[in-house]
């Protein structure tokens, strides 16, 4: 016989006894982000640019009109339209 120790046995750690440093808690948590507005100024621009691709579809289908009275309503359309927006967001505060 020999006086060595009998080795450890893991038998008595169930799941109920958990082993190990408590976890610690960390910094709080952050908000969650705000949700991303609408600027109108970038969708009154992105309507121009839609404008102007359905007249360069229809010029390349063969519709003639006339450019620079499209050009004068399109740009004076998008000027009001900002102006506008502008006042509201300006009333709004």
């Amino acid at each position: 016989m020999t006086n060595e120790p009998a080795p450890a046995t893991v038998d008595h750690l169930t799941d109920d006894h958990p082993t190990g440093p408590l976890p610690v808690p960390g910094p709080p948590a952050a908000p969650p982000p705000a949700p991303a507005r609408v600027r109108i100024g970038t969708v009154i621009w992105g309507l121009v640019l839609a404008a102007l691709g359905v007249g360069v579809v229809a010029a390349a289908t063969g519709h003639r009109f006339d450019l620079g009275l499209a050009a004068i309503v399109v740009l004076g359309a998008a000027g009001v339209a900002l102006l506008v927006s502008s006042l509201v967001g300006a009333a709004r505060r």
